[in-house]
């Protein structure tokens, strides 16, 4: 009924639904990354990834949101791009743009997932780091996202 009546009033209606519909399944860069390129923890460190999974839909507080491993930059992530890290055992902590520092012991084989969320301030958002419910949720966000080499987008944003 509701499309229908939107027919009569905007006749490209049905046109444009399907063109949202089609640029929202794309978003992200959905499938951009198969199991197979994803790294793997070995028995003597860990791997982290810190990603953030979605796309234009969130305003970004600049072009790339910087990522900090152990104080030196990681990565400047962008929408819909995520960075993986071998990480040593040991105490890690890790901040995304002017987050609280989010710090844990890494254990080896162990892979460790990050998202970046963005949280409603005063006058802008904010970068936050939360983990995902489990460690297939991180990992299918992490497949959605484009993959950048560690290090990449560092010169761009400020350490």
């Amino acid at each position: 009924m509701i499309l229908k009546s939107l027919t009569r009033t905007y006749p490209w209606s049905p046109a444009m639904l399907g063109l949202c519909a089609i640029a929202c399944a794309g978003a992200g860069g959905a499938g951009a990354n198969s199991g197979a390129n994803l790294a793997q923890a070995s028995a003597s460190s860990a791997v982290l990834y810190v990603y953030d999974p979605w796309s234009w839909f969130m305003p970004v507080p600049g072009p790339q949101v910087p990522v900090t491993l152990n104080g030196k930059c990681l990565a400047g992530l962008a929408r819909g791009a995520a960075v993986a890290a071998t990480i040593a055992p040991g105490k890690v902590t890790v901040q995304a743009a002017d987050s609280p520092p989010e710090t844990f012991t890494a254990v080896a084989g162990r892979t460790y997932y990050l998202r970046i969320e963005f949280v409603k301030g005063w006058w802008e958002n904010h970068a936050k780091l939360s983990v995902p419910d489990d460690d297939a949720t991180g990992r299918d966000e992490v497949r959605r996202c484009k993959l950048v080499a560690a290090g990449s987008k560092c010169s761009a944003v400020h350490d």
